[in-house]
């Protein structure tokens, strides 16, 4: 990850609840690891990129608005207008 020193954080945002019905299909038929497990692995893959210069996280923040509001997924555009809202200093990338 060589661009790591361009941004002061790099959030992971595994999704939630895929988007699209016929894709949460696929992936309960085939055995597609579940949410927790996705959220896990982007911690054991990312994590170890995080240093003094740029905070790499991974975030749960789809489930937190997901919870917040009762619904099962949430939309790029909206994730981001929720981001915007939350973080108002913070200029968002998408890599």
């Amino acid at each position: 990850m060589a661009f790591i020193g361009n941004f002061d954080y790099i959030w992971i945002l595994p999704v939630y609840n895929h988007m699209f019905k016929s894709k949460r299909g696929i992936m309960r038929k085939f055995g597609m690891p579940n949410y927790k497990q996705r959220v896990e692995m982007c911690r054991i893959a990312f994590n170890k990129f995080s240093n003094n210069q740029c905070k790499v996280k991974v975030l749960e923040i789809e489930k937190e608005i997901c919870s917040a509001n009762g619904s099962k997924r949430v939309g790029t555009y909206r994730l981001m207008k929720i981001l915007d809202q939350r973080y108002p200093s913070f200029q968002f990338h998408f890599l």
